[in-house]
């Protein structure tokens, strides 16, 4: 299927299934110790995606995690296990996809995917699929730009 894409105001396309808050996401803080490698990336004050490195018998995971606050009373968040591939993938590095990301991408239009882990299209990126486009999914949005891409390559050496 061919990516149904909608346009903001000024013009610029992005996904139907990309929630506009994606637009407001940079790079809050990145921490590259030699134990610990984690990033924080923010949109304003309503949500959050933090990834974390982690060893496991397999080599390196990483553990995504994210909130998104829609009030004072409502919060939803969640987290999914990304391994290299995945989160090269994920973040514009890569165009991986195994054979559980192709019907994915089939169905909503993709550059690169893997199913219950993201959908990501050019440089628009969902986790943890594709959804409605509509403020109140469970699922984080995230425009991918030149810091958000290298703190990725940081967190992958």
């Amino acid at each position: 299927m061919k990516t149904k894409w909608k346009r903001r105001e000024i013009g610029i396309a992005y996904p139907a299934w990309f929630n506009r808050n994606g637009h407001k996401m940079q790079l809050q803080k990145i921490n590259i110790a030699r134990d610990k490698k984690e990033l924080y990336i923010v949109g304003g004050s309503s949500a959050l995606l933090s990834i974390k490195q982690f060893n496991r018998p397999s080599g390196r995971a990483w553990l995504i995690e994210w909130m998104l606050i829609k009030s004072i009373t409502e919060k939803v968040n969640g987290q999914v296990v990304f391994d290299y591939d995945d989160l090269s993938a994920a973040f514009g590095l890569s165009n991986y996809s195994s054979d559980l990301g192709d019907w994915v991408i089939a169905e909503f239009g993709a550059t690169s995917a893997q199913q219950g882990k993201y959908i990501r299209a050019k440089d628009y990126l969902n986790i943890p699929c594709a959804g409605t486009g509509q403020d109140g999914d469970p699922n984080i949005s995230i425009e991918l730009d030149i810091e958000i891409k290298d703190a990725i390559r940081q967190l992958l050496a």
